[in-house]
């Protein structure tokens, strides 16, 4: 079903008070979506792609406001705000409809929830984890924030071309690096993700301005700890390292959990190890996936606020992608051989990893076969006499 182009977008505003200012509920759009209708789907560039705004939809046929907000809301986090059990469980204090004008008297269709702060922080994580987890029926958000008001509007911008151009970024992003022998859909998603990663609409930035604020309700005062640091985007071994796979473009992020949590708390931490998060959100860390960690030397990662200390250890690790055999045939089973009439020449078994540098192969454990002389670290020998 198509949205109705005749419908105005629906904005969801989440929101709740803080002791400097009123903080909203952020989202942040796939440059490219691939999961639709609750799974894996052919890849797409989303509305809004890869900008921060505020969850909204453009109905199929008029409805009210309520209807589209809570419907949007529920398929693209997998909770339900309509429900007693939600409004309780993330202390929902009001909700209010109104339809804002932007300068042309176009319609801005708001609904306004009103949440305390503990309540909207627990809706922040548990949103955050359906995305992650792919609890979700329309796969068109990469993550979540909260941010004060003034925060919030820088992050209300364009997102800017990858250094390599969007066309390069189609090709290996949409494609996985292997586009279509002709340029035209190249060139069609190309000028597609370029005008849909420009300025968010106008309504975005209204709709949040226009929190009403006579419902701002501060969190008590109390001295900022900060309590523990979220990994995302990577997997955790026994011994607390978290690792990944090499994968250029890509990052795991390192989240500042604090008491309370607020944008005030998060932007008191100092930060050791890692790079700037290119969200600009206060208290994220990332981990670029683009470059290699030495082995039994991981990256620390390290967040003080105060007297107050968190560590994370993360490994990058390369891909073990196949390994190549020449100087033998295949024989059923997955077993080789080697011929006789060529005993005097070995097989040579080359592992092949991504990236295809010393520092992969310096991961790599082998048993069986000796050490290739010309190549002694991603390769070994066979000889006829060890199969025989």
């Amino acid at each position: 079903m198509v949205p109705n182009s005749t419908s105005p977008h629906t904005y969801v505003v989440l929101y709740a008070g803080s002791q400097q200012d009123t903080e909203v509920l952020l989202v942040k759009r796939h440059l490219i979506q691939k999961w639709q209708s609750g799974r894996p789907s052919d890849p797409t560039v989303p509305q809004l792609a890869g900008q921060w705004g505020v969850i909204c939809a453009q109905p199929e046929q008029p409805q009210t406001i309520d209807k589209t907000a809570y419907a949007a809301f529920l398929t693209q986090t997998a909770i339900n705000l309509n429900d007693p059990q939600s409004a309780s469980k993330y202390k929902i204090i009001s909700t209010r409809t109104q339809t804002l004008q932007d300068p042309d008297y176009n319609p801005i269709p708001v609904l306004y929830i009103a949440f305390e702060h503990a309540g909207l922080k627990e809706l922040q994580m548990d949103t955050r984890h359906n995305i992650e987890a792919q609890k979700i029926q329309d796969g068109v958000l990469e993550t979540s924030a909260i941010e004060r008001i003034s925060e919030a509007e820088t992050l209300l911008k364009p997102v800017q071309p990858p250094p390599e151009g969007w066309k390069k970024y189609i090709i290996v992003h949409y494609y996985n690096g292997n586009p279509p022998r002709l340029n035209p859909p190249i060139d069609a998603r190309t000028k597609i993700i370029t005008e849909r990663s420009a300025r968010p609409p106008i309504g975005v930035g209204l709709a949040i301005e226009n929190i009403p604020k006579s419902e701002v309700i501060p969190p008590p005062v109390s001295d900022a700890r900060l309590v523990a640091l979220e990994v995302t985007g990577a997997e955790q071994v026994a011994d607390g390292l978290w690792y990944r796979a090499y994968s250029p473009g890509q990052s795991i992020f390192v989240q500042a959990v604090t008491e309370p949590s607020t944008a005030e708390a998060r932007a008191q931490i100092s930060w050791s190890g890692g790079a700037d998060n290119p969200f600009g959100v206060p208290g994220l860390r990332a981990v670029p996936l683009d470059t290699l960690t030495p082995p039994g030397s991981p990256i620390s990662v390290q967040a003080r606020l105060g007297t107050q200390t968190q560590y994370a250890k993360i490994a990058v690790i390369p891909n073990l992608l196949r390994l190549d055999i020449t100087g033998a045939y295949a024989q059923p089973g997955g077993e080789w051989g080697l011929e006789e009439a060529n005993k005097d020449v070995p097989a040579v078994i080359r592992a092949v990893t991504q990236p295809d540098t010393e520092a992969a192969y310096s991961y790599l454990e082998w048993s069986g076969g000796r050490v290739d002389p010309s190549h002694p670290f991603d390769r070994r020998l066979v000889s006829f006499e060890e199969v025989a």
